[in-house]
Order: C-alpha cells, then structure tokens, then sequence
C-alpha cells in the first residue's frame, strides 16, 4: 500500500475535482447538443407530420382524378376507333361505288 504526502493527497484530490468539473461540464455540454437536436426534430417532425396530413387530404382527390382521366381515355379511345370504321366503311363505299 502507497502512503501519500498531504501534497500529493491534495494534488490528486484536486485533479479529480477537476476531472469531475470537467466531467460535468461536458455533460451539460452533451445535454445542451441534445435540446437542440431534440428541437430540431420535433420541427422536422410537425412539418412531415403537417405534410402527411396534406397528402391524406389529395390523395382521394387525386385517385378520382386519375379515374377520371381513365375513363376519358378509354372514351376518347372508342371514339377514335369508331370514327376509323366510319372512315373505313366510306372509303370503302367510295372506292366500290367509283369503278
């Protein structure tokens, strides 16, 4: 066992105050760094939170959109093949009816 002079007691004694004083400030340093974190995030996550929302909103809308858009295609689509037999007959028609 290591006896130590008053000195040398008082100079380790000091170091681990010291190292604790540091110890603390570095967790009140860390804590700091986590409220700021944690506020950013709990924005970032208001403004997702507020996006999802929007998109919840739109997304029926948007699926009768492309519904919609759907069944004007295939409307336009039977027209436009409708007017092609219409043409197809005529110029059949014409080109019969000519010789």
């Amino acid at each position: 066992m290591k006896y130590f002079s008053a000195v040398e007691f008082l100079k380790l004694y000091y170091i681990k105050l010291w190292n604790q004083h540091d110890l603390r400030i570095f967790i009140k340093h860390v804590s700091g760094i986590r409220q700021e974190v944690l506020a950013v995030c709990s924005v970032e996550f208001a403004q997702v939170c507020a996006t999802l929302a929007v998109m919840l909103l739109i997304c029926p809308e948007l699926m009768d959109f492309k519904t919609r858009r759907i069944s004007h295609f295939k409307k336009n689509l039977v027209d436009l093949a409708e007017l092609e037999l219409k043409h197809a007959r005529v110029s059949t028609t014409w080109s019969s009816g000519v010789v």
